[in-house]
């Protein structure tokens, strides 16, 4: 008689059981999706809202001197998962900012500490470690603006030599110092590179002098690096450490360490914002550092990189927004390119693409005539600040060299151009084939 109800009962268990694990396991389901970026739980989404919230946003962009944008900050963030947000924020949380204030104080610092180290009577000449226009070139006006600076150079005692020709042609005392300076080194490559040809060629060879590396801050393996090449020079800054390495401990354990670690580099690998061996700053330097006008290379380049649309939040390459007077100037030099290079009349010159890369191989063959860059910018119509961009991109394409002089490569190119320019002439191809990669035309259409 009670079989039927019981019966019932039993079913209606099984039923409520079978509903309750139904649900479970669809909100398990949920859940992996909300993880994996494809799903949405609002539980989940208020924690990780809470977690984001947990940062002082408004402190983090005040800290950064409030270069970086709230509106800059969210967009940076939108290019990780929802679930990486928070993994974001504490690496930002953890950058190491120098801001404008700051390179004026840690470039004071730099020059009194070089002097303290040096006796007063003892001349010391401070020269930049730069390529044309790179990162040095712009700390050179911090250090000399610096008061240790003013005052030691109204006593005579420092000197500045802003130029390879300066520092290879100069005739120095026998006790002077020399300072190569920087705002960052990571590998300690850069300083190798230009101090090795300065001990062949400078007057009497500069190897024997007492000599220093000094930077706002440098890397470990920089100090190993150039230790090893040249076990004399003396290094002065302060230290950066690889971040997810120890010394210093600047996450909560090995565990946070090896996510936030997987986080920068998973990113940078899926957006393909480098070579694999840089994907956590140059040969994998792991710094989180960044400079008022730019990180440097060896910072994550999660934080930097602009590639696939990858939005940076401390971008290195600036976009450069022409004026209309600018843009105006360009079109006159790619007219007076094309007329020095003596390309055929009858090759149709219409397309808009790669002005400036004729306006490069241009200066390259009035170089080579020996005409003086005085006399190009007035064949151009174009000076200043604007012609010195266009020396920039040949200098860091390796086509000239501190002298403003072909280099091997640079009469290489040169010389590849004149060849198909004349094949285009006696054979009429239809295309002339540039052949400067990036700096010039591979085709002429």
């Amino acid at each position: 008689m009670h079989l039927p109800i019981i019966a019932y009962k039993f079913k209606s268990n099984m039923i409520g059981v079978f509903f309750k694990k139904t649900v479970s396991l669809l909100k398990a389901i949920l859940k992996f999706f909300s993880l994996t970026g494809n799903g949405d739980i609002s539980s989940e989404e208020n924690n990780l809202q809470s977690s984001v919230d947990s940062f002082n946003i408004d402190e983090l962009l005040a800290r950064f001197d409030h270069s970086v944008s709230k509106a800059a900050l969210n967009k940076w963030l939108n290019n990780f998962k929802d679930i990486h947000k928070p993994d974001a924020l504490r690496l930002l949380d953890n950058l190491e900012f120098v801001s404008q204030a700051d390179l004026f104080y840690y470039a004071n610092e730099l020059v009194e500490e070089v002097l303290e180290a040096v006796a007063k009577e003892v001349p010391i000449y401070f020269i930049p470690i730069a390529k044309y226009g790179k990162s040095a070139t712009l700390l050179s006006f911090y250090i000399q603006k610096s008061n240790a600076f003013k005052e030691a150079q109204a006593n005579s005692q420092v000197f500045f030599l802003a130029t390879p020709q300066e520092v290879a042609l100069r005739v120095y005392e026998a006790d002077s110092v020399l300072v190569f300076f920087d705002d960052f080194l990571g590998s300690g490559g850069s300083f190798i590179e230009t101090y090795r040809p300065f001990c062949g060629f400078a007057p009497g060879g500069i190897k024997h002098l007492r000599t220093m590396v000094a930077a706002l801050f440098y890397m470990p393996l920089a100090k190993q690096n150039i230790s090893a090449a040249y076990s004399d020079v003396e290094i002065r800054g302060l230290l950066h450490y690889p971040v997810f390495e120890i010394p210093p401990q600047l996450w909560r354990d090995k565990e946070e360490t090896d996510n936030l670690k997987f986080i920068s580099h998973s990113y940078a690998a899926d957006a393909k914002l480098w070579y694999n061996k840089h994907l956590l700053g140059y040969n994998s330097s792991q710094a989180l550092i960044a400079f008022s006008y730019m990180p440097p290379n060896n910072t994550l380049p999660i934080i930097w990189a602009s590639r696939n649309e990858w939005f940076p939040l401390m971008p290195r390459a600036q976009e450069v927004k022409l004026s209309e007077r600018e843009q105006n100037k360009i079109e006159l030099a790619y007219a007076a390119a094309r007329k020095i290079l003596s390309v055929p009349t009858n090759n149709p010159l219409t397309s808009n693409k790669n002005k400036d890369n004729y306006i490069i191989v241009s200066i390259l063959e009035m170089i080579d005539k020996g005409i003086t860059h005085a006399a190009i910018q007035v064949r151009l119509a174009m000076r200043g600040k604007l012609y010195d961009s266009f020396i920039k991109k040949a200098y860091e394409a390796g086509l000239i060299d501190d002298y403003h002089m072909l280099t091997p490569l640079g009469k290489s190119e040169l010389a590849d151009i004149h060849a198909e320019i004349e094949s285009y002439r006696k054979k009429g191809a239809k295309n002339v084939r540039f052949v400067l990669g990036d700096y010039a035309p591979k085709k002429i259409s």
